[in-house]
């Protein structure tokens, strides 16, 4: 089994710039989403992964993570597509993820962050400074809460 420790040296979380990256950012969104929760796949890849920034992590070379920032105006943006593969879940990837997101974000000049989250997560977004906002909603047939932060 895995530990926290041993992967922080085998981590990297970084901007998918290649086609390649991107192309894996898909695959691994497609895992999460499409096979194991049952999302449409014409509705997983959309046209605002075209103009928004992926995230991917890797651990030796292979890619277990992703997510998106998409920029709403000129000081907000939405977070998005957070996938981690399940092997790889609840060794904080995920936080790694929004952490290079906000960043990002943050070096855009964007104050705010919004998202989407699935209700079973909306404890980890709480743990990195997310609140939630409003009522619960379906999306894909899941149960999402509006989230906020502001950077």
């Amino acid at each position: 089994m895995e530990n926290k420790f041993n992967l922080k040296n085998r981590l990297i979380v970084k901007i998918a710039e290649s086609d390649q990256d991107k192309v894996s950012c898909f695959q691994i969104r497609t895992k999460v989403f499409v096979l194991e929760q049952g999302v449409d796949a014409n509705h997983e890849i959309d046209n605002l992964d075209d103009t928004c920034t992926h995230a991917i992590a890797m651990i030796d070379s292979e890619p277990i993570g992703t997510g998106r920032l998409i920029k709403l105006s000129p000081t907000k943006a939405q977070i998005g597509r957070m996938a981690i593969l399940h092997k790889w879940r609840r060794f904080n990837i995920g936080t790694e993820i929004l952490n290079l997101l906000e960043n990002s974000a943050k070096s855009q000049h964007i104050h705010k962050i919004i998202l989407h989250a699935q209700l079973y997560v909306q404890d980890f977004y709480e743990g990195n400074g997310y609140s939630a906002t409003g009522e619960v909603f379906l999306d894909e047939n899941i149960p999402h809460i509006l989230m906020h932060k502001n950077l």
